[in-house]
């Protein structure tokens, strides 16, 4: 019976996800316990409701910052219709130069029970940032990136994943950092804020994404240690004064 009833829950994990599923089975148990061997009645049921896969599709990179000494982070926006398990997920980035061009080099994952519900944020930031950043701070992670380390969104495991968005590019060594909207080396010192328009992840395209001027790119370019949109997402800046200033010349 302990082999069919293994049966029974193989078959509902792999065809749930077509629609609810009700298994059952009844029988004699040969060699039973009664008076007359084979009398012994056994039932079972289960019911396995649907599991329709999540669609990821509006899981994106939402701010960035990198700013004076470790005023770093990341912020990741749930713009789907479901709340999502983050452990199931990872933000694997390289450092500046990769030995081999597009792969990562450091796979890190959530912490156990990390979540975002849907419309909300969820901020990584560095354990020494400034207490403006880390009041906003979903989780601590030390490693983040200096410019030009570039770090994936991604769903999956180390051997097969599937990238959802990418803030820089696993391809080589950018210099200090990714030029984006026009703006030199905007990934260093800067903070870089998503468009509201922008409702998927680049998939990895991180050229389309950066764009070459303010018009196609899909970032909006602010100066450094600028963390007043932290903690939410989207924002209406399209009729906000630009918050890049020009330092040369003097007079503009």
């Amino acid at each position: 019976m302990v082999k069919k009833l293994s049966t029974l829950l193989l078959l509902a994990s792999l065809f749930s996800e077509s629609g609810d599923i009700n298994f059952s089975v009844s029988g004699l148990v040969t060699g039973g316990n009664s008076g007359n061997r084979g009398d012994d009645v056994y039932t079972f049921s289960i019911d396995v409701p649907s599991q329709t896969p999540l669609d990821l599709t509006g899981l994106l990179f939402s701010e960035y910052g990198e700013g004076s000494s470790d005023n770093k982070y990341l912020e990741i926006y749930n713009g789907t219709d479901a709340e999502v398990d983050l452990t199931n997920l990872a933000f694997p980035n390289v450092a500046n130069d990769p030995t081999t061009q597009g792969d990562y080099e450091y796979w890190n994952t959530f912490p156990e029970g990390a979540a975002v519900a849907v419309g909300d944020v969820y901020v990584i930031a560095h354990p020494d940032a400034d207490g403006i950043i880390l009041d906003q701070a979903d989780y601590t992670f030390q490693y983040l990136s200096n410019g030009n380390d570039g770090f994936c969104l991604v769903d999956g495991t180390e051997d097969s994943y599937a990238i959802l968005d990418c803030i820089g590019d696993w391809n080589g060594n950018p210099g200090d950092g990714w030029d984006v909207a026009g703006i030199s080396e905007a990934t260093m010192n800067h903070t870089l804020v998503r468009h509201s328009s922008i409702v998927e992840g680049n998939s990895g395209d991180w050229d389309s994404s950066a764009g070459t001027n303010e018009e196609n790119s899909e970032w909006i370019v602010l100066d450094q240690n600028i963390w007043d949109y932290l903690g939410s997402h989207p924002h209406d800046m399209d009729n906000d004064t630009p918050l890049i200033s020009i330092v040369s010349p003097e007079n503009g």
